[in-house]
């Protein structure tokens, strides 16, 4: 077992911690940008990064980081207006 005071022990569990922070903050983002394109469809506009990132409140850089979650949507919506 190790003890507390050793590095790798204290490098690991810092680690550990970030891994989980930035999954967080990834599925909040991509949440936010899932409720700001269901709001646009249902309003009928069009899903662009700039459209989705007014209405989610974020900055443009983080919707095309997330740019699967878009694309997810205008998928759908697609295949919606065929059916």
């Amino acid at each position: 077992m190790r003890k507390k005071h050793d590095k790798q022990w204290i490098h690991d569990r810092l680690a550990e911690g970030g891994r989980i922070t930035t999954t967080r903050r990834r599925t909040k983002t991509e949440a936010v940008i899932r409720k700001a394109c269901s709001e646009l469809v249902e309003k009928g506009i069009n899903l662009t990064i700039d459209t989705v990132a007014e209405r989610a409140g974020i900055h443009r850089s983080s919707v095309h980081r997330y740019y699967k979650v878009l694309e997810e949507y205008r998928q759908s919506a697609s295949l919606n207006c065929s059916a």
